[in-house]
């Protein structure tokens, strides 16, 4: 409970004045501000994520197989010669088109970047804003914002997309699918045009 609360208030204070919202009634739940806060975790300290991984892997993963320890291995790698990046500021139009997919993904029961209707991640974007490119990670079965930032942190393609360095906004979807399972969905994108 105690770290609950600490680190929602760790992410009011990094988030505070990086909310871009208008008078909109759909707001984002804990996990997805949660997801905002991860992600800026990992871009604006990789090194320090990276030697969380690394503990991770010297304790609980000191007993994994090399099949299990390579994707750490890699990220770790890739994380120490990653430079310090910008926070990315949450964006309304981005996090609409985020919950619109994840929420496709559950209607449809699939983990895609084409849309049941044949979008794409940028269509999606557009119907919510002019945006001059757009990345998107998406994953199923991860219950916190930990988890599935730490998922798409060790799937070499997602962490690219998360640390590139011309984004500045997010758009962040992490929806119920049944208990116990989860989708999430991070849309990037640089400024509106």
């Amino acid at each position: 409970m105690k770290k609950t609360v600490i680190v929602l208030l760790a992410a009011l204070i990094l988030c505070a004045g990086c909310i871009n919202f208008f008078d909109e009634d759909i707001r984002p739940n804990r996990e997805e501000y949660d997801i905002v806060w991860e992600t800026n975790r990992v871009r604006t300290n990789p090194r320090g994520y990276a030697a969380e991984l690394k503990a991770i892997l010297d304790t609980t993963g000191a007993n994994w197989s090399a099949t299990n320890r390579a994707p750490y291995i890699e990220a770790i790698e890739d994380l120490e010669s990653t430079p310090v990046l910008n926070a990315l500021k949450l964006d309304y139009g981005m996090f609409r088109a985020a919950r619109d997919h994840a929420q496709d993904m559950i209607n449809n029961s699939e983990v895609r970047h084409i849309g049941s209707d044949g979008t794409e991640p940028t269509d999606r974007a557009q119907r919510y804003g002019r945006y001059p490119g757009v990345g998107e990670n998406v994953a199923r079965g991860y219950r916190t914002s930990e988890a599935v930032v730490l998922a798409w942190v060790l799937s070499t393609g997602h962490r690219n997309n998360m640390l590139t360095s011309g984004w500045t906004l997010i758009g962040p979807a992490h929806l119920p699918r049944h208990p116990g399972s989860w989708v999430s969905v991070q849309k990037f994108t640089a400024r509106r045009n």
